[in-house]
């Protein structure tokens, strides 16, 4: 008996041994893992590890996460640095703000450029070197809130708000890099660069901003080779693309992530103007939300003033709601969003009540820069005779024919509505590109001349004149990647909301030739109108394809 006993304690002791073994094996495979596979690793597995105990089952389960987007009145220093600190500090209390305060936002967004107090691109070069900072790839696993590399950089600081508040966070910022590329005595080029943190701090999506806009002028920021189709998932179980500001009229990338990624929620960060008579903010986000269905973060920067656009987009889903609270010169604003794109039961949560209700901000927009397709383009008024209720228009080039009809109910008074049209280059100075682009409909005036079709008409006009009825029917042989969208929106530049019209683009046979058809149509009398329309994404020009063809136009009815 006493035999037996011995021989089970030593096979105890036996298994204890064996199991203090392998726990050792097992330390050791880590500290070797660390010590040669390097830093970043050892980051990443300790705030993996930690990552799992933070992670809220709420988010898990639920049928919508909470997004939150910064309304953004940039401060302005004495210089790029006391801007930099300004812009730096509100961006900390905003993350906080939405970390400890609102109710349960697991997303938020900011603006393009806002940490550089208004412009992301600084003239002077030297300036530029001062307030950029070096970004780490997502591959990297790189927390910087821990990583004595970023100890004097304001990503670190970021990155440690995003942990110390539990959220993710898409901020813009102004990246240098070091390259064999640069022609500078520094040996450095620069990028826009959109950031993604993760609830821990960590950099898990770098998106370098591939079709630049004013960025160009000073010879500083540079784009990437090929555009990079940059996505990130999330511990609540939805994958975000990432795409700024210019990127949203093209293709590459913005396009691509959707039809090619089937990419359902982005973040989108941008500083935009009002560029009449087919181009306002609001109805811009709106109708590429809505025709391409999809779900849109949109933060965006006032430029150069009062000219907001953000909001959260959702898709063709009508009766949606979001919710702001101000804080300090600017406004939170935040929803619940659905995970999956067919899912329509949103319900909000208890804690909403105590917010407000947003409601857009009215614009009066103050830059206008079409001037070198508005004096292009084909145009007459709408009404001619103060006894008409109803006129029809046709334009036709040799890749683009449009066919408007409308019908209104006659005031005394009529506003300068007119019929405009347009296919071809539009050579932007500002983005010193050439791209293709179409464009069609009805818009107001702020007087007869073709030229005041780009500054802002006297509001009170556009309510005397209720439209009946309108239809744009449009037919293009361009065939491409890129999309039509509706250009739809008030006098006061918010969008017409998608129940208010029909929308379809399809391609079709046309005696033995493919086509784009376009359909666009009022469903219901509407006042206030001030376009009315429908505009093609842009098609970069290829420097080896000939363009002129575009510009040719025939059979255009034109009455000034």
């Amino acid at each position: 008996m006493v035999n037996l006993q011995l021989t089970c304690g030593r096979r105890k002791l036996q298994w204890v041994l064996l199991y203090v073994i392998l726990v050792c094996v097992f330390l050791a495979a880590i500290y070797l893992l660390i010590k040669y596979v390097g830093n970043s690793n050892d980051e990443y597995i300790y705030q993996s590890l930690r990552l799992l105990d933070d992670v809220s089952t709420n988010s898990l389960e639920s049928d919508f996460y909470v997004a939150a987007v910064v309304e953004y009145e940039v401060l302005k220093g004495i210089d790029v640095s006391s801007s930099l600190q300004k812009n730096l500090q509100f961006t900390l209390d905003a993350i906080a703000e939405c970390g400890r305060n609102l109710p349960m936002v697991d997303i938020v967004v900011f603006p393009e450029g806002t940490l550089y107090g208004f412009s992301s691109i600084p003239i002077m070069r030297q300036s530029a070197i001062f307030i950029s900072t070096y970004v780490p790839s997502a591959d990297a696993f790189i927390v910087p809130c821990d990583h004595e590399h970023y100890t004097e950089s304001h990503l670190r600081k970021l990155s440690c708000a995003a942990r110390e508040n539990k959220i993710y966070v898409a901020v813009n910022v102004l990246e240098k890099v070091h390259s064999p590329k640069s022609l500078a005595w520094d040996g450095l080029i620069f990028h826009n660069t959109e950031v993604v943190f993760d609830r821990n701090g960590m950099v898990i999506a770098r998106y370098r901003k591939f079709n630049l806009y004013t960025e160009r002028w000073t010879n500083h920021i540079d784009s990437t080779d090929e555009p990079e189709l940059v996505t990130f998932k999330t511990d609540f179980g939805v994958e975000f693309g990432v795409f700024t500001c210019f990127d949203m009229f093209f293709v590459e990338p913005a396009l691509q992530l959707v039809q090619e990624r089937n990419i359902k929620h982005f973040i989108f960060s941008a500083q935009l103007m009002n560029r009449l008579p087919f181009f306002s903010i609001s109805s811009f986000l709106y109708d590429w939300s809505y025709t391409t269905d999809v779900f849109l973060l949109a933060s965006t920067a006032p430029y150069p003033t009062n000219t907001f656009g953000t909001n959260i987009y959702f898709g063709r889903r009508t009766g949606t709601l979001t919710y702001y609270k101000p804080f300090q010169t600017s406004n939170i604003i935040v929803s619940p969003v659905p995970k999956d794109p067919a899912y329509s039961n949103l319900e909000y949560p208890n804690e909403y009540k105590s917010l407000q209700k947003y409601i857009p901000k009215k614009m009066k927009p103050s830059w206008f820069l079409l001037e070198h397709i508005t004096n292009r383009m084909t145009t007459r008024k709408l009404v001619t005779n103060l006894n008409e209720t109803s006129a029809t228009f046709t334009y036709k080039s040799s890749t683009f024919e449009c066919n408007i009809t409308a019908s209104w109910q006659q005031f005394i008074f009529v506003p300068n509505y007119r019929f405009a049209a347009y296919s071809g280059l539009n050579n932007s100075t500002l983005a010193s590109i050439n791209f293709y682009t179409e464009m069609c409909g009805i818009t107001l005036c702020s007087q007869a001349s073709l030229t005041y079709c780009i500054e802002p008409p006297l509001f009170s006009e556009a309510w005397r004149l209720i439209f009946q009825s309108i239809h744009i029917s449009a037919r293009s042989t361009v065939l491409d990647s890129s999309i039509r969208i509706p250009a739809a929106f008030n006098a006061d530049l918010a969008a017409l909301e998608g129940s208010n019209f029909d929308f379809s683009s399809n391609l079709e046979n046309d005696s033995g030739r493919m086509v784009n058809h376009v359909n666009m149509i009022l469903k219901r009398p509407s006042v206030n109108l001030l376009t009315f329309g429908i505009l093609k994404l842009d098609t970069r020009a290829n420097p080896a394809t000939n363009f002129n063809h575009f510009d040719v136009m025939t059979n255009v009815d034109v009455v000034m």
